[in-house]
Protein backbone atom coordinates (compact mmCIF):
# COMPACT_ATOMS: atom_id res chain seq x y z
CA UNK A 1 0.00 0.00 0.00
CA UNK A 2 1.26 3.46 -0.84
CA UNK A 3 1.83 5.73 2.12
CA UNK A 4 0.36 9.15 1.34
CA UNK A 5 -0.11 12.41 3.18
CA UNK A 6 -3.42 13.86 4.27
CA UNK A 7 -4.41 16.53 6.76
CA UNK A 8 -6.97 16.08 9.53
CA UNK A 9 -8.39 19.15 11.24
CA UNK A 10 -9.68 19.26 14.77
CA UNK A 11 -11.54 21.73 16.93
CA UNK A 12 -10.17 21.67 20.46
CA UNK A 13 -11.66 23.40 23.44
CA UNK A 14 -10.25 25.42 26.33
CA UNK A 15 -12.05 27.92 28.54
CA UNK A 16 -10.67 31.24 27.40
CA UNK A 17 -13.28 33.65 26.05
CA UNK A 18 -16.97 34.31 26.43
CA UNK A 19 -19.58 32.76 24.19
CA UNK A 20 -22.24 34.79 22.44
CA UNK A 21 -25.34 33.48 20.71
CA UNK A 22 -23.45 33.38 17.42
CA UNK A 23 -22.20 35.72 14.74
CA UNK A 24 -24.29 38.68 13.68
CA UNK A 25 -25.31 37.26 10.34
CA UNK A 26 -26.35 33.77 11.52
CA UNK A 27 -28.47 31.78 9.07
CA UNK A 28 -29.14 34.93 7.05
CA UNK A 29 -25.54 34.63 5.81
CA UNK A 30 -26.45 31.76 3.46
CA UNK A 31 -25.31 33.35 0.24
CA UNK A 32 -24.13 32.02 -3.08
CA UNK A 33 -20.63 32.97 -4.20
CA UNK A 34 -21.17 32.83 -7.96
CA UNK A 35 -17.71 32.10 -9.32
CA UNK A 36 -19.03 30.59 -12.55
CA UNK A 37 -20.67 33.82 -13.75
CA UNK A 38 -17.72 36.02 -12.74
CA UNK A 39 -14.70 34.02 -13.81
CA UNK A 40 -14.41 35.51 -17.31
CA UNK A 41 -14.48 39.14 -16.17
CA UNK A 42 -11.63 40.66 -14.21
CA UNK A 43 -11.31 44.17 -12.85
CA UNK A 44 -8.95 46.22 -10.74
CA UNK A 45 -10.28 46.91 -7.27
CA UNK A 46 -8.94 49.67 -5.04
CA UNK A 47 -8.03 49.19 -1.40
CA UNK A 48 -10.13 52.25 -0.55
CA UNK A 49 -13.24 50.28 -1.58
CA UNK A 50 -12.80 47.96 1.42
CA UNK A 51 -10.58 49.94 3.82
CA UNK A 52 -10.47 53.43 5.29
CA UNK A 53 -6.81 53.51 6.24
CA UNK A 54 -3.51 51.64 6.09
CA UNK A 55 -0.39 51.46 8.27
CA UNK A 56 3.13 50.43 7.28
CA UNK A 57 5.06 49.30 10.35
CA UNK A 58 8.77 48.52 9.93
CA UNK A 59 9.68 45.92 12.55
CA UNK A 60 12.73 46.85 14.59
CA UNK A 61 15.87 45.03 13.50
CA UNK A 62 18.35 44.11 16.23
CA UNK A 63 20.41 41.13 17.36
CA UNK A 64 17.49 39.89 19.47
CA UNK A 65 14.93 40.14 16.69
CA UNK A 66 16.15 38.91 13.31
CA UNK A 67 13.26 37.41 11.40
CA UNK A 68 13.61 34.72 8.78
CA UNK A 69 10.79 33.10 6.78
CA UNK A 70 7.72 34.41 8.61
CA UNK A 71 5.14 31.70 9.28
CA UNK A 72 2.38 33.76 10.95
CA UNK A 73 1.52 37.27 12.13
CA UNK A 74 -1.14 38.21 14.69
CA UNK A 75 -2.11 41.72 15.80
CA UNK A 76 -4.05 42.11 19.04
CA UNK A 77 -4.24 44.76 21.77
CA UNK A 78 -1.69 47.05 20.07
CA UNK A 79 0.91 44.30 19.85
CA UNK A 80 2.30 42.50 16.80
CA UNK A 81 3.19 38.82 17.22
CA UNK A 82 5.42 37.16 14.63
CA UNK A 83 6.58 33.54 14.40
CA UNK A 84 9.19 32.31 11.95
CA UNK A 85 11.17 29.13 11.34
CA UNK A 86 13.33 29.66 14.43
CA UNK A 87 10.68 28.27 16.83
CA UNK A 88 10.52 31.67 18.51
CA UNK A 89 7.64 34.12 18.89
CA UNK A 90 8.68 37.77 18.58
CA UNK A 91 6.48 40.48 20.10
CA UNK A 92 6.55 44.10 18.90
CA UNK A 93 4.44 47.10 19.80
CA UNK A 94 2.20 48.77 17.23
CA UNK A 95 5.07 51.09 16.29
CA UNK A 96 7.31 48.12 15.47
CA UNK A 97 9.57 48.29 18.56
CA UNK A 98 10.73 44.86 19.72
CA UNK A 99 9.36 44.15 23.21
CA UNK A 100 10.29 40.55 24.03
CA UNK A 101 10.73 37.09 22.56
CA UNK A 102 9.07 33.85 23.65
CA UNK A 103 11.61 31.04 23.29
CA UNK A 104 10.74 27.93 25.31
CA UNK A 105 11.96 25.20 23.01
CA UNK A 106 12.62 21.95 24.83
CA UNK A 107 10.97 18.83 26.18
CA UNK A 108 10.46 19.86 29.80
CA UNK A 109 7.43 21.28 31.61
CA UNK A 110 6.22 24.50 29.99
CA UNK A 111 8.30 23.90 26.87
CA UNK A 112 7.45 22.99 23.28
CA UNK A 113 9.40 20.94 20.75
CA UNK A 114 8.21 22.81 17.65
CA UNK A 115 6.23 26.07 17.60
CA UNK A 116 3.82 24.88 14.94
CA UNK A 117 1.23 27.62 15.36
CA UNK A 118 -0.08 30.15 17.86
CA UNK A 119 -3.06 32.32 18.73
CA UNK A 120 -3.41 35.29 21.07
CA UNK A 121 -6.41 35.51 23.38
CA UNK A 122 -7.60 39.11 23.13
CA UNK A 123 -9.38 39.08 26.50
CA UNK A 124 -6.36 37.99 28.57
CA UNK A 125 -3.35 38.67 26.30
CA UNK A 126 -2.42 35.02 26.86
CA UNK A 127 -0.39 33.35 24.13
CA UNK A 128 -1.37 29.83 23.12
CA UNK A 129 1.39 27.81 21.47
CA UNK A 130 0.55 24.67 19.50
CA UNK A 131 3.30 22.07 19.60
CA UNK A 132 3.63 19.63 16.69
CA UNK A 133 2.42 16.86 19.01
CA UNK A 134 -0.92 18.62 19.52
CA UNK A 135 -0.17 19.84 23.04
CA UNK A 136 -1.14 23.47 23.67
CA UNK A 137 0.99 25.52 26.05
CA UNK A 138 -0.50 28.72 27.48
CA UNK A 139 1.70 31.64 28.52
CA UNK A 140 0.74 35.00 29.98
CA UNK A 141 1.62 38.35 28.40
CA UNK A 142 5.04 38.32 30.11
CA UNK A 143 5.67 34.79 28.77
CA UNK A 144 5.28 33.05 32.11
CA UNK A 145 4.00 29.51 31.67
CA UNK A 146 0.37 29.10 32.79
CA UNK A 147 -0.64 25.55 31.91
CA UNK A 148 -0.79 22.91 29.18
CA UNK A 149 -3.66 21.23 27.42
CA UNK A 150 -2.81 17.69 26.42
CA UNK A 151 -3.15 16.49 22.85
CA UNK A 152 -6.44 14.72 22.08
CA UNK A 153 -4.59 12.45 19.65
CA UNK A 154 -1.21 10.94 20.43
CA UNK A 155 1.45 10.20 17.84
CA UNK A 156 0.25 12.69 15.23
CA UNK A 157 1.69 15.87 13.73
CA UNK A 158 -0.39 18.98 14.43
CA UNK A 159 -0.13 22.08 12.27
CA UNK A 160 -2.63 24.81 13.17
CA UNK A 161 -5.52 25.84 15.42
CA UNK A 162 -7.99 28.57 16.42
CA UNK A 163 -9.87 29.43 19.59
CA UNK A 164 -13.50 30.53 19.76
CA UNK A 165 -16.45 30.72 22.12
CA UNK A 166 -16.23 29.81 25.79
CA UNK A 167 -14.06 26.74 25.49
CA UNK A 168 -13.02 26.12 21.90
CA UNK A 169 -9.89 25.74 19.75
CA UNK A 170 -9.33 24.68 16.15
CA UNK A 171 -6.25 22.60 15.31
CA UNK A 172 -5.05 20.37 12.48
CA UNK A 173 -2.72 17.39 12.23
CA UNK A 174 -1.20 15.13 9.59
CA UNK A 175 -1.92 11.42 9.30
CA UNK A 176 0.39 9.23 7.23
CA UNK A 177 -2.18 6.81 5.86
CA UNK A 178 -3.70 6.03 2.51
CA UNK A 179 -7.37 7.00 2.16
CA UNK A 180 -7.60 8.52 5.64
CA UNK A 181 -10.58 10.86 6.01
CA UNK A 182 -10.21 14.46 7.07
CA UNK A 183 -12.14 15.34 10.17
CA UNK A 184 -13.21 18.16 12.46
CA UNK A 185 -13.51 17.10 16.07
CA UNK A 186 -15.00 19.11 18.93
CA UNK A 187 -13.31 18.62 22.30
CA UNK A 188 -13.66 20.03 25.78
CA UNK A 189 -10.80 21.38 27.92
CA UNK A 190 -10.06 17.90 29.22
CA UNK A 191 -9.54 16.73 25.61
CA UNK A 192 -12.77 14.71 25.61
CA UNK A 193 -14.22 14.50 22.09
CA UNK A 194 -17.80 15.81 22.02
CA UNK A 195 -18.62 15.79 18.32
CA UNK A 196 -16.98 15.35 14.94
CA UNK A 197 -17.43 16.20 11.26
CA UNK A 198 -15.85 13.91 8.67
CA UNK A 199 -14.76 14.95 5.17
CA UNK A 200 -14.01 12.43 2.48
CA UNK A 201 -10.39 11.94 1.46
CA UNK A 202 -8.96 13.24 -1.82
CA UNK A 203 -6.47 11.37 -3.93
CA UNK A 204 -4.67 11.88 -7.21
CA UNK A 205 -4.72 9.14 -9.81
CA UNK A 206 -1.26 8.93 -11.33
CA UNK A 207 1.07 6.39 -12.88
CA UNK A 208 3.88 7.87 -10.78
CA UNK A 209 3.93 5.89 -7.55
CA UNK A 210 6.00 8.58 -5.84
CA UNK A 211 3.39 11.32 -6.33
CA UNK A 212 1.57 11.88 -3.01
CA UNK A 213 -2.11 12.30 -2.49
CA UNK A 214 -3.41 15.83 -2.51
CA UNK A 215 -3.59 17.31 0.96
CA UNK A 216 -7.27 17.86 1.76
CA UNK A 217 -7.98 19.75 4.92
CA UNK A 218 -11.00 21.68 6.11
CA UNK A 219 -10.07 25.37 6.20
CA UNK A 220 -10.83 26.90 9.59
CA UNK A 221 -10.98 30.65 10.22
CA UNK A 222 -12.43 32.70 13.02
CA UNK A 223 -15.20 35.23 12.38
CA UNK A 224 -16.63 37.10 15.36
CA UNK A 225 -17.47 34.34 17.87
CA UNK A 226 -17.88 31.60 15.29
CA UNK A 227 -15.68 29.32 13.24
CA UNK A 228 -16.09 29.11 9.47
CA UNK A 229 -14.90 25.88 7.94
CA UNK A 230 -14.91 24.24 4.53
CA UNK A 231 -13.12 21.59 2.52
CA UNK A 232 -11.08 22.67 -0.50
CA UNK A 233 -12.90 19.92 -2.39
CA UNK A 234 -16.39 20.96 -1.29
CA UNK A 235 -18.77 23.71 -2.33
CA UNK A 236 -19.98 24.95 1.06
CA UNK A 237 -18.61 27.17 3.82
CA UNK A 238 -20.09 26.02 7.11
CA UNK A 239 -20.38 27.86 10.40
CA UNK A 240 -19.95 26.47 13.91
CA UNK A 241 -20.82 28.45 17.04
CA UNK A 242 -19.75 27.99 20.64
CA UNK A 243 -22.83 25.87 21.34
CA UNK A 244 -21.60 23.49 18.62
CA UNK A 245 -24.54 24.36 16.40
CA UNK A 246 -23.69 23.91 12.72
CA UNK A 247 -25.15 25.89 9.83
CA UNK A 248 -24.45 26.79 6.22
CA UNK A 249 -22.88 30.22 5.73
CA UNK A 250 -21.96 30.36 2.02
CA UNK A 251 -22.15 28.16 -1.06
CA UNK A 252 -19.64 28.23 -3.92
CA UNK A 253 -21.24 28.09 -7.36
CA UNK A 254 -18.49 26.88 -9.69
CA UNK A 255 -20.69 25.18 -12.26
CA UNK A 256 -18.72 23.83 -15.23
CA UNK A 257 -15.49 25.07 -13.65
CA UNK A 258 -15.81 22.88 -10.56
CA UNK A 259 -12.85 20.66 -9.79
CA UNK A 260 -13.56 17.03 -10.79
CA UNK A 261 -14.44 14.52 -8.11
CA UNK A 262 -11.50 12.36 -9.18
CA UNK A 263 -8.38 14.18 -10.19
CA UNK A 264 -4.98 13.28 -11.60
CA UNK A 265 -1.87 14.94 -10.33
CA UNK A 266 -1.06 15.98 -13.89
CA UNK A 267 -4.39 17.78 -14.24
CA UNK A 268 -4.02 19.48 -10.87
CA UNK A 269 -0.69 21.08 -11.81
CA UNK A 270 -1.84 21.84 -15.37
CA UNK A 271 -1.91 25.47 -16.49
CA UNK A 272 -4.54 24.72 -19.15
CA UNK A 273 -7.08 22.43 -17.44
CA UNK A 274 -10.68 23.77 -17.70
CA UNK A 275 -11.47 23.65 -13.98
CA UNK A 276 -10.54 25.92 -11.08
CA UNK A 277 -9.68 25.14 -7.47
CA UNK A 278 -10.47 27.04 -4.29
CA UNK A 279 -7.29 27.50 -2.27
CA UNK A 280 -7.26 27.02 1.52
CA UNK A 281 -7.04 30.73 2.31
CA UNK A 282 -10.08 32.67 3.53
CA UNK A 283 -10.38 36.05 5.22
CA UNK A 284 -13.81 37.30 6.32
CA UNK A 285 -14.91 40.71 7.58
CA UNK A 286 -18.38 42.16 8.19
CA UNK A 287 -18.48 43.38 4.59
CA UNK A 288 -16.38 41.01 2.48
CA UNK A 289 -14.86 37.59 1.95
CA UNK A 290 -11.35 37.46 0.45
CA UNK A 291 -10.63 34.27 -1.53
CA UNK A 292 -7.70 32.78 -3.43
CA UNK A 293 -8.19 30.53 -6.46
CA UNK A 294 -6.14 28.53 -8.96
CA UNK A 295 -7.67 29.40 -12.35
CA UNK A 296 -5.54 27.25 -14.69
CA UNK A 297 -6.96 27.57 -18.22
CA UNK A 298 -9.36 30.33 -17.17
CA UNK A 299 -6.64 32.76 -16.15
CA UNK A 300 -6.46 36.08 -17.96
CA UNK A 301 -3.20 37.17 -16.30
CA UNK A 302 -0.71 34.38 -15.59
CA UNK A 303 2.04 35.23 -13.13
CA UNK A 304 5.39 34.60 -14.77
CA UNK A 305 8.63 34.49 -12.78
CA UNK A 306 12.13 33.98 -14.18
CA UNK A 307 15.11 32.69 -12.24
CA UNK A 308 18.79 32.67 -13.12
CA UNK A 309 20.28 29.24 -12.44
CA UNK A 310 23.90 28.67 -11.38
CA UNK A 311 24.78 27.25 -14.79
CA UNK A 312 23.74 30.51 -16.45
CA UNK A 313 20.44 29.29 -17.86
CA UNK A 314 17.14 31.00 -17.11
CA UNK A 315 14.25 29.07 -15.61
CA UNK A 316 10.66 30.27 -15.96
CA UNK A 317 7.72 29.42 -13.73
CA UNK A 318 4.09 30.21 -14.46
CA UNK A 319 1.33 30.40 -11.86
CA UNK A 320 -2.38 30.90 -12.42
CA UNK A 321 -3.31 32.12 -8.94
CA UNK A 322 -5.90 34.88 -8.69
CA UNK A 323 -7.74 36.70 -5.92
CA UNK A 324 -11.46 37.24 -5.55
CA UNK A 325 -13.71 39.33 -3.32
CA UNK A 326 -17.28 38.46 -2.36
CA UNK A 327 -19.22 41.56 -1.32
CA UNK A 328 -21.81 40.65 1.29
CA UNK A 329 -24.01 43.71 0.82
CA UNK A 330 -25.20 42.75 -2.66
CA UNK A 331 -23.84 39.21 -3.13
CA UNK A 332 -21.51 40.15 -6.00
CA UNK A 333 -18.25 38.31 -6.61
CA UNK A 334 -15.28 39.96 -8.30
CA UNK A 335 -12.18 38.34 -9.77
CA UNK A 336 -9.35 40.82 -9.39
CA UNK A 337 -7.14 42.04 -12.20
CA UNK A 338 -3.50 42.75 -11.40
CA UNK A 339 -2.94 46.42 -10.51
CA UNK A 340 0.76 45.91 -11.30
CA UNK A 341 1.83 43.43 -13.96
CA UNK A 342 2.67 40.12 -12.32
CA UNK A 343 1.55 41.31 -8.87
CA UNK A 344 -2.05 40.42 -7.91
CA UNK A 345 -3.98 42.16 -5.15
CA UNK A 346 -5.84 45.39 -4.45
CA UNK A 347 -4.56 48.64 -5.88
CA UNK A 348 -3.13 50.47 -2.84
CA UNK A 349 -4.56 53.93 -3.51
CA UNK A 350 -4.44 55.25 0.07
CA UNK A 351 -0.68 55.71 0.45
CA UNK A 352 0.25 54.64 -3.10
CA UNK A 353 2.09 51.54 -1.99
CA UNK A 354 2.52 48.13 -3.67
CA UNK A 355 -0.58 46.00 -4.35
CA UNK A 356 -2.12 44.80 -1.07
CA UNK A 357 -3.70 41.48 -0.20
CA UNK A 358 -4.52 40.28 3.33
CA UNK A 359 -2.84 37.19 4.72
CA UNK A 360 -4.49 37.41 8.14
CA UNK A 361 -7.15 39.34 10.04
CA UNK A 362 -7.75 40.02 13.73
CA UNK A 363 -10.58 40.50 16.21
CA UNK A 364 -11.01 44.10 15.03
CA UNK A 365 -11.32 42.78 11.47
CA UNK A 366 -8.22 44.60 10.38
CA UNK A 367 -6.54 43.14 7.30
CA UNK A 368 -2.93 42.14 7.92
CA UNK A 369 -0.09 41.50 5.49
CA UNK A 370 3.63 42.13 5.21
CA UNK A 371 6.34 42.89 2.67
CA UNK A 372 10.05 42.28 2.76
CA UNK A 373 12.10 45.45 3.08
CA UNK A 374 13.76 44.73 -0.26
CA UNK A 375 10.31 44.59 -1.88
CA UNK A 376 9.39 48.01 -0.46
CA UNK A 377 12.69 49.48 -1.63
CA UNK A 378 12.35 47.98 -5.11
CA UNK A 379 8.77 49.23 -5.46
CA UNK A 380 9.78 52.78 -4.51
CA UNK A 381 12.71 52.74 -6.95
CA UNK A 382 10.98 51.20 -9.97
CA UNK A 383 7.45 52.66 -9.82
CA UNK A 384 6.80 56.30 -10.58
CA UNK A 385 3.34 56.05 -8.99
CA UNK A 386 4.93 55.28 -5.62
CA UNK A 387 3.72 57.89 -3.13
CA UNK A 388 5.90 60.18 -1.04
CA UNK A 389 5.07 58.20 2.11
CA UNK A 390 6.36 54.96 0.56
CA UNK A 391 9.46 56.69 -0.81
CA UNK A 392 10.30 58.05 2.62
CA UNK A 393 9.68 54.66 4.21
CA UNK A 394 11.97 52.96 1.68
CA UNK A 395 14.73 55.49 2.39
CA UNK A 396 14.85 54.30 6.02
CA UNK A 397 15.18 50.62 5.12
CA UNK A 398 17.93 48.42 3.79
CA UNK A 399 17.82 44.92 2.35
CA UNK A 400 18.75 43.40 5.71
CA UNK A 401 15.95 45.13 7.61
CA UNK A 402 13.14 43.10 9.13
CA UNK A 403 9.91 42.94 7.11
CA UNK A 404 7.30 45.70 7.14
CA UNK A 405 3.92 44.74 8.61
CA UNK A 406 1.00 46.28 6.73
CA UNK A 407 -2.38 46.73 8.43
CA UNK A 408 -5.51 48.01 6.70
CA UNK A 409 -8.49 49.19 8.73
CA UNK A 410 -11.73 47.96 7.16
CA UNK A 411 -14.76 50.17 6.64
Amino acid sequence: MKIKLLVITFVLCAGLTSCSSGSKDGDSARKVIDIESSINTIQIKKLSEVAKGIEYIPLETNDSALLNNISKIAVENSKIYVSDNSNKLFVFNRSGKHLRTLNRKGRGPGEYVVLRNFVVDRATDNILILDFSGKVNIYDSLHNFVRSIDSPKMGVNFTSFENFGDTLFAASHFVLADNASTEIVMLDSSSKIRDSIVFRPIDFISDNADVPLRINHPVIVKFNDDIRYFSVKGDTIFSLNCKLDKSIAYIFKQGKYREPYRLTYEDFISQKAPFISISPYLIETESNLFLTMILRGQTKEPIVRTYNLPDGTVNESVRTDAYGIFRKSDGKFFVLAQPLKGVPGLSEDIKQGPPFWPKYSNSNQELISYKGSADIINYAVTNSESGSYINELASKLNENSNPVVIIAQTK
